[in-house]
C-alpha cells in the first residue's frame, strides 16, 4: 500500500493549482482569438451588406447615403445599453450591434475611398475640379490646335444657324 504524505498532497496539490492556471491562461487566450475572429466577421457581414443595401437600393434620404444611416442608428442603438443599462446579455449583444454598426460605415467610407482614389487616378487631382472649361495639360501640337479650332467654329456655325 502506497503510503501518502501531508508533503505529497501538498505536492500534489500545487502542481494541479499550476497546470490549472495554465489552463485558464490557454482558455482566455483561445477566448481573445475567437472573439477578435466574430468581431472581424461582424464588421465584415456589416460592410457586405451595407455595400450591397446601397447597391441595390441607392436610397439617400436627406442626401444621406442608407448604409451610413443604418450604421449610425446600430451604433447609437448599441450605445444605448450603455445609457439603460440592459443587463449582462445587453453589454454582450451592443457589443456585437456595434462592431455590424461599424461594418456598415466601412462600407460607406469604402466607397468615398474608392472614388477618392478613382478621382485622383482620372484627374490626376484627389482635389474636385472646379466645373468650366476643360484643363488642358503638356503641349498641344498644332494639329491639336487646328482640330480644337475646328470644332470650335463648328460649334459657333451650328448656333449661329436659324
Amino acid at each position: 500500500m502506497a503510503n501518502i504524505t501531508e508533503q505529497h498532497l501538498h505536492h500534489m496539490a500545487k502542481r494541479h493549482h499550476v497546470t490549472m492556471r495554465k489552463y485558464d491562461a490557454i482558455k482566455e487566450k483561445a477566448r481573445g482569438t475567437a472573439d477578435r475572429l466574430l468581431g472581424t466577421l461582424e464588421v465584415t457581414s456589416g460592410a457586405f451588406l451595407g455595400g450591397m443595401l446601397e447597391g441595390r437600393t441607392g436610397w439617400a434620404p436627406l442626401g444621406v447615403p442608407v448604409s451610413l444611416l443604418v450604421g449610425g442608428a446600430l451604433i447609437v442603438g448599441a450605445h444605448l445599453d450603455t445609457l439603460l443599462d440592459f443587463g449582462a446579455l445587453g453589454s454582450q449583444v451592443s457589443g456585437h450591434i456595434n462592431n455590424v454598426g461599424n461594418g456598415f460605415i466601412a462600407a460607406y467610407i469604402g466607397d468615398v475611398g474608392h472614388n477618392f482614389g478613382t478621382r485622383w487616378r482620372d484627374e490626376g487631382s484627389f482635389l474636385p475640379k472646379k466645373s468650366g472649361a476643360p484643363q488642358i495639360r503638356g503641349e498641344v501640337s498644332q494639329s491639336q490646335m487646328d482640330e480644337i479650332i475646328a470644332r470650335m467654329q463648328s460649334a459657333a456655325g451650328a448656333h449661329a444657324a436659324p
